[in-house]
């Protein structure tokens, strides 16, 4: 596995009840932050994994029915938040970004595709065929909001499912080489969303990543392998699917616990990430 260099970063958050995703929480408002990383490739430049929010995100919601998006999760976002700004101050620009990686096609993972024009995407084929097309009320029933991606975004994307298929850690045994060289492995985490994809790889300083996308959304989730309260079902594509990717998860966490895992909208594990390691251009 080739060693990546590596940096988490934060593109805003939304609130929601804490029970909503811990059925043992209380009904106080929580923080979750959207996460999103990017990979410096020794042969294929930089790479991000999603983009989180950016302030498009309420120009786009501000009629119905997509607003009502926004009333279900409320979102706190600034300029300096989106991916774009973020790999400016990092002194790229976004012409640098040869590749995105798309967990899947919600909203929070989506928003910063428009700020880079020259990139390539990469996704499920199963995630884009879900939301192609899709507008209206049934857009926001797939947590899509259809502005946010780019009209030519058909012409500029790689599909996993077309990488090869190789033999992973368990519990997963099956994964998508995405580069073809072992740096950034791709396993199905259906459930949350249709096609959702998580990632492995490893860091320059030889530690093994996992990002889990949602999967789950907080550390004790998959610590404790526990299903979101009801009402998470929702937003949930499929339930079945999503209790077994979350079993999954949480049987890496026990059988490998060398590796870490990232979950998108972890509080705890951003503060415990944030500013990973020295970047400098």
């Amino acid at each position: 596995m080739i060693p990546l260099r590596w940096r988490l970063l934060c593109g805003g958050a939304c609130t929601h009840p804490e029970k909503v995703v811990l059925p043992t929480g209380k009904w106080k408002k929580r923080i979750f932050p959207s996460l999103f990383s990017l990979f410096e490739h020794p042969s294929y430049g930089l790479i991000l994994f999603d983009t989180g929010y950016a302030r498009r995100f309420i120009d786009e919601t501000k009629r119905f029915p997509y607003r009502i998006y926004r009333m279900t999760t409320p979102v706190r976002v600034s300029e300096a938040d989106s991916a774009v700004a973020q790999v400016e101050k990092l002194g790229y620009q976004a012409s640098d970004i040869r590749y995105i990686i798309l967990s899947h096609f919600h909203a929070d993972h989506i928003c910063g595709c428009l700020d880079f024009p020259s990139s390539t995407f990469i996704c499920s084929q199963k995630a884009y065929q879900s939301v192609v097309g899709k507008t209206g009320l049934k857009a926001v029933q797939q947590g899509f909001i259809p502005n946010l991606l780019p009209e030519n975004f058909a012409s500029r994307v790689q599909f996993i499912e077309e990488t090869q298929r190789i033999k992973v850690i368990s519990p997963f045994n099956e994964g998508y080489d995405l580069f073809g060289d072992g740096s950034l492995i791709a396993v199905d985490l259906p459930g949350h969303a249709v096609g959702q994809i998580g990632v492995f790889f490893r860091t320059e300083q030889d530690q093994q990543i996992f990002l889990a996308a949602d999967s789950c959304w907080l550390e004790e989730q998959y610590r404790r392998n526990s299903m979101p309260h009801a009402l998470a079902r929702l937003i949930t594509d499929d339930q079945e699917a999503y209790r077994e990717s979350l079993k999954k998860v949480h049987q890496l966490s026990v059988e490998h616990p060398e590796i870490e895992i990232i979950p998108s909208h972890c509080l705890d594990t951003w503060q415990r990430w944030k500013g990973n390691g020295e970047w400098r251009k």
